[in-house]
């Protein structure tokens, strides 16, 4: 359900005189809706078909939006529970009463409006869910989608304007955004925070989970590592429950991430579900998978896509709608772009495992300190304000407790290709946001051992995790068991090595107790001979020697329709397709345009032309450029989904 939370004397009027026939299907990303608008007191409310219980006479409407696991029980908007109302009201009343729910794990948002005129936001307790906020001239507006609040805000006359910065930070060092959006005055609500209104007053209140403060604790870690092995347990006997035939498909790579969730699944003796290879039949990813697949005797499937079978999408137009779908929001992994729901079908993913079972920002070895300090030197010139980051790169140590060697690892992690294309201007203003954004965290009582994850989960996490599930969530139920605070507790109590070296994962795999699932070899990915016992060493070895294998697909649902590049979005191959699209974009901004505040514009035009983007290196940052441009030209196709 998408939803919108209006306040405001000053534009109380208009909104009064709001109708449902204001809306179209596009404003709500679906085309089968019945838009419904109705208030308590001076709370002006506009959803996409009618909340729970709101003719029941109780005094209280809840507006939710997700998929959840609590504790035994797995449920989405789209695939409800009878009693789904009773258990997300129990999860907002914990959060008001500053106890911490247990057993919740997903991406949702929610929200509780009493007749008397208050309500109360929350979303999932790692904040992956996106909540949006603006206050312009007087009037408030919350929602979970920046379309509700542009189609509102033009209905009240209230001028919103499209904004290029986070596709910038994004595009330039893989991080930064923060809390902004494509919507220059709209931002996320802050990450650990819910927002209670009440007598006139609206309050920002920090979440009561202390999982970001912890300290570093072996003897707590072994007891915090069972405790998640066992909430993940939990969670795939949930879905198995769930879905107790067909329908539920876990996506598989050659990582770590999905073969967590592979291993909980497996540890509960349930096989009541597909296995989906994401990468293409060749790929180093695509081979381990196969392995387990043969291994483990699972059941492989082709992608359920949404799609309609005549549907022909050119890769101009997957690019069109993935901004529309993502609300310009920079995203890589954007598919599945087509016209129709597809409700019968619940996706598993394991995206959100960023930052909770690795470090994410890696912990520099000799060589990445090397790198930093020619690069610290490269940019002394460049950056004429920013001698300060010279200073901490040359004396650099592997510390994250100062703020400037965490962002200078940040950057050697995440960024630093492309920046030839950014303006100084905004590279010099961008280091001291993120020098600003660490600060707020530090305020907000993060460990110093807890700074660098913690800045990937509040920063890019929900954009590069969260934000996709919430978009999926309108058309197939999905769920992301991993985006659970248990993991998190058991991620923190760990030291950076440890974090370096994916030691949660391994730990994991332990107590689910699935033979093999550790031993089966990682391509170009694996954990050091130490965490080995001799046994495992020499099984370890055996399976070495395992040849991929080929793996029979089949259907789960009618096969799809003619969607052209869809997997290589963001690769060489689809930018080579778009090359043109994306030249007549940047051509066509006018040279006053607000991107070229971020983007040196000759510089944009001769990569484009040169081919710049069809390196492997740069086609990664040509792709979040592209939906950029398409965002702020408002070339996004608005074609909402279909049931």
């Amino acid at each position: 359900m998408n939803f919108l939370i209006a306040l405001g004397a000053p534009g109380l009027e208009k909104i009064r005189n709001l109708q449902p026939s204001d809306y179209s299907s596009s404003d709500f990303g679906v085309a089968n809706l019945s838009p419904c608008l109705f208030n308590r007191q001076d709370i002006y409310v506009v959803t996409s078909r009618e909340p729970d219980k709101l003719q029941s006479g109780e005094n209280e409407v809840i507006l939710w939006d997700g998929s959840i696991v609590d504790h035994d029980t797995a449920f989405s908007t789209i695939m409800p529970v009878p009693d789904a109302y009773d258990r997300i009201k129990r999860y907002i009343e914990s959060i008001k009463e500053r106890r911490e729910p247990t057993g919740y794990s997903g991406v949702f948002g929610c929200a509780q409006i009493t007749n008397d005129g208050r309500f109360y936001i929350a979303c999932d307790q790692l904040s992956q869910y996106a909540i949006f906020h603006a206050h312009i001239n007087g009037t408030r507006l919350f929602s979970n989608s920046l379309h509700l609040i542009e189609k509102t805000a033009k209905l009240l006359n209230i001028n919103i304007s499209r904004d290029f910065a986070s596709n910038a930070y994004e595009a330039a060092f893989g991080a930064g955004g923060w809390m902004r959006t494509g919507l220059s005055q709209v931002e996320k609500i802050p990450s650990n925070h819910s927002v209670s209104y009440e007598q006139g007053k609206v309050k920002f209140i920090p979440n009561v989970s202390s999982a970001y403060a912890l300290q570093p604790s072996q003897a707590k870690y072994q007891s915090r590592i069972q405790y998640a092995a066992k909430q993940l347990k939990n969670s795939a006997l949930a879905l198995s429950k769930a879905f107790p035939e067909q329908g539920l498909v876990i996506d598989l790579s050659g990582g770590k991430d999905t073969r967590v969730l592979l291993g909980a699944q497996l540890a509960t003796g349930e096989k009541n579900f597909h296995v989906f290879l994401g990468a293409q039949p060749g790929n180093p990813d695509y081979e381990v998978a196969s392995n387990l697949v043969s291994y483990y005797d699972l059941d492989s499937t082709y992608f359920p896509s949404n799609i309609a079978a005549k549907e022909h999408i050119s890769p101009v137009d997957v690019a069109r709608r993935a901004a529309y779908r993502y609300m310009g929001t920079s995203n890589l992994y954007q598919s599945d772009v087509g016209l129709n729901t597809l409700s019968g079908v619940a996706k598993v993913r394991g995206g959100s495992a960023e930052g909770r079972t690795k470090a994410f920002f890696l912990y520099p070895d000799g060589k990445r300190k090397r790198m930093i300090l020619r690069y610290g030197r490269v940019i002394k010139h460049g950056w004429g304000e920013v001698s300060e980051l010279h200073r901490a790169v040359s004396k650099f140590v592997p510390n994250y407790q100062k703020r400037e060697k965490l962002l200078t690892a940040m950057i050697m992690s995440r960024g630093k290709r492309g920046h030839f294309l950014f303006r100084t201007e905004f590279l010099q203003s961008a280091y001291k946001s993120v020098l600003s954004n660490i600060e707020w965290l530090r305020e907000h009582d993060v460990a110093a051992e807890n700074l660098a994850d913690a800045y990937y989960i509040f920063d890019r996490g929900w954009r590069h995790c969260g934000f996709p599930v919430q978009v999926m969530n309108g058309y197939r139920t999905t769920f992301e068991p991993l985006n659970n605070i248990a993991l998190l507790e058991a991620q923190f109590s760990l030291k950076t090595e440890g974090r370096q070296k994916a030691r949660v994962s391994f730990d994991l795999f332990e107590n689910f107790k699935v033979e093999s699932l550790v031993e089966i070899p990682f391509e170009n990915s694996t954990w050091p001979e130490e965490f080995f016992n001799s046994a495992s060493l020499n099984r370890r070895a055996v399976l070495s020697n395992m040849s991929p294998s080929k793996v029979s697909h089949q259907w789960i649902t009618d096969p799809p329709g003619n969607a052209e590049s869809i997997h290589v979005l963001g690769r060489s191959r689809y930018m080579r397709e778009i090359k043109e699209y994306m030249l007549e974009l940047a051509i066509g901004l006018p040279v006053s345009h607000e991107c070229w505040d971020y983007l040196k514009r000759e510089e944009i035009l001769k990569s484009i032309s040169n081919d710049v983007f069809l390196d492997a290196r740069f086609a990664s940052t040509g792709v979040r450029l592209l939906h950029g441009l398409i965002w702020m030209a408002h070339e996004e196709s608005r074609y909402p989904f279909d049931n």
